[in-house]
C-alpha cells in the first residue's frame, strides 16, 4: 500500500488527469445528444381473453395484465414492427439516415442504408424491430388500464408512430377476434342443425305414438308414461335448440361488429397527442457522468498498478533483501539538515571581500 500511496503522490496529475478527460468526454457526449420527445396513450380492456385465444393462466391476470402481455408478444414479432413502421412513415425516416445519434445502431444504418444505396431490407426490419422494442414501454397502470409510450428524436414522428401501433394493434387483435369469432358462429350453426335434427326426430316419435294411439288425441287425454316420456323429451330437444339459435345469433351479431372494425374488449381511452417539450435529461446526464467518472477511476487505477510495477527502486531494506538475496547491515535513516546559524546567514549576505567581525 506505501508503494502505491508514494506512487500516487509522485505522480497526482498523470493520475488523475484520465479521470477527469473520460468524465468529461462522457458528459460532453450526453449533453450533444439531440432530445427525445415522448407520446403517450391510455388504453382500457374489458376482459382478460383479448387476443382470440384465451390463456388458462389469463384466469389469474387481471385485463390490463393481459393486455400488457398482448402488446409485449405483438412487439417482439419483426412483421408488427415492420407493419407499425410502414403505416407511420417511421421505416423512411430510417432509410434516409434521420435515426437519433444516442442510437447506437444509427452507424449501422448510416453505413448500410445510404441514401443514395439500395436499403437491405432484412438489416432495415432488424434495426426496426430493435428500436421499437428499446423505445416503446407498455406498463399496467390499473386492473383495466394499460399506459403505451414512444420516445423519438422528431415529436411529430413520435405521435405518428404511437398512432400506428395502437391502429396495428387494433387490426391484430380485431383480426384474431374475427377468426374466433367466425369459428363459433360456425360451431353454433353446425350444433344447431344436429339439433334440429334431434327435434324433428323427437316431434316424428311424438307425432307416431299418436297416430298408432288415436285415443290419445284428445284435449284431456289419459295418463300414458310412453307419450309423457316422449313429449319430454321432444321439449328438451325444442329448449337446447332455442338455446343454440340465440348463441348463433350473438356470435353472428359479434362477428358483424367485429367485421366493422369495432369492439366491446379494448378501446383508447386517452389519444396520442402532441409532445410539447422534450423530456428532462437529467436522469441520462447523471448516468453519463458516472459511467465517465467509473471508467475514468478504473484507467487511473490501472496506470497506477502500471507505475508500481515499473518502479525498480528499493524504498526499504525489506526490499533489498527480498530482491537481492542480500543481508543488509545497517541503513541510514534520511534526516532533514539543520537550519543555518545566525552568523553564518549574516556572513553569507555580506558581498564578497567586505570586512566582517566573528
Amino acid at each position: 500500500m506505501e508503494r502505491y500511496l508514494e506512487a500516487f503522490f509522485r505522480h497526482p496529475v498523470a493520475l488523475t488527469a484520465p479521470v477527469l478527460a473520460v468524465f468529461a468526454i462522457s458528459l460532453g457526449f450526453v449533453l450533444a445528444q439531440p432530445r427525445t420527445y415522448e407520446a403517450s396513450a391510455s388504453v382500457w380492456f374489458q376482459s382478460n381473453s383479448i387476443a382470440g385465444v384465451t390463456d388458462p393462466s389469463a384466469a389469474y391476470s387481471s385485463p390490463a395484465q393481459v393486455g400488457a402481455n398482448t402488446f409485449q408478444e405483438l412487439l417482439n414479432t419483426q412483421s408488427f414492427c415492420v407493419a407499425v413502421a410502414h403505416r407511420s412513415g417511421l421505416e423512411d425516416y430510417v432509410i434516409h439516415g434521420h435515426m437519433p445519434a444516442a442510437n447506437p445502431l444509427s452507424t449501422v444504418v448510416g453505413r448500410l442504408l445510404g441514401s443514395n444505396s439500395a436499403p437491405n431490407r432484412q438489416t432495415l426490419n432488424q434495426t426496426i424491430e430493435a428500436l421499437l422494442q428499446k423505445d416503446v414501454r407498455v406498463t399496467a397502470a390499473g386492473p383495466e388500464i394499460v399506459n403505451v409510450t414512444f420516445e423519438y428524436s422528431d415529436p411529430r414522428l413520435a405521435l405518428s408512430t404511437l398512432q400506428a401501433l395502437l391502429n396495428e394493434f387494433a387490426i391484430q387483435v380485431l383480426t384474431a377476434q374475427r377468426t374466433q369469432a367466425a369459428q363459433q358462429l360456425s360451431m353454433y350453426q353446425s350444433q344447431a342443425a344436429d339439433e334440429l335434427t334431434q327435434v324433428n326426430q323427437a316431434d316424428a316419435a311424438v307425432a307416431s305414438y299418436l297416430a298408432r294411439h288415436p285415443e290419445l288425441r284428445v284435449a284431456n287425454p289419459p295418463p300414458d308414461p310412453t307419450l309423457a316420456g316422449l313429449q319430454q323429451i321432444a321439449s328438451q330437444a325444442h329448449q337446447q335448440y332455442a338455446q343454440l339459435i340465440q348463441k348463433r345469433d350473438e356470435a353472428q351479431s359479434n362477428l358483424n361488429q367485429l367485421s366493422a372494425g369495432t369492439s366491446s374488449q379494448f378501446r383508447v381511452i386517452d389519444p396520442p397527442t402532441l409532445p410539447d417539450r422534450p423530456l428532462s435529461r437529467l436522469r441520462m446526464v447523471a448516468m453519463g457522468a458516472g459511467v465517465g467518472l467509473l471508467i475514468g477511476l478504473l484507467l487511473s487505477l490501472l496506470a497506477l498498478v502500471a507505475l508500481v510495477y515499473s518502479d525498480r527502486t528499493f524504498g526499504s531494506p525489506a526490499e533489498v533483501e527480498r530482491s537481492l538475496g542480500l543481508r543488509v547491515l545497517g541503513s541510514l535513516p534520511l534526516l532533514d539538515a539543520p537550519p543555518p546559524r545566525r552568523d553564518e546567514q549574516a556572513t553569507a549576505a555580506l558581498p564578497p571581500g567586505a570586512p566582517h567581525t566573528t
